[in-house]
């Protein structure tokens, strides 16, 4: 199993379902923080919500909105 299937399995069990809007976002950057943490959270979560902005074509607000309303709604429901 690689990283991303550990990421979604992860996901799916904390019941953030793989239709919501931010899903693929949220993969990508918790992919890429483990990948890339070395304690520098706030730069890295910032620099990674660029990227996946960019792979997406969106801008990072949207990204930021958009994993806000995952958590969110994994949270409260």
């Amino acid at each position: 199993m690689n990283r991303q299937q550990i990421i979604q399995l992860t996901l799916d069990k904390i019941g953030i379902s793989r239709k919501t809007k931010g899903y693929a976002y949220l993969v990508d950057t918790i992919g890429m923080y483990i990948e890339l943490r070395d304690g520098y959270t706030f730069y890295l979560f910032n620099s990674m919500t660029i990227q996946v902005a960019s792979k997406y074509g969106v801008k990072c607000a949207t990204v930021y909105r958009n994993m806000d309303s995952v958590v969110r709604k994994a949270w409260y429901e």
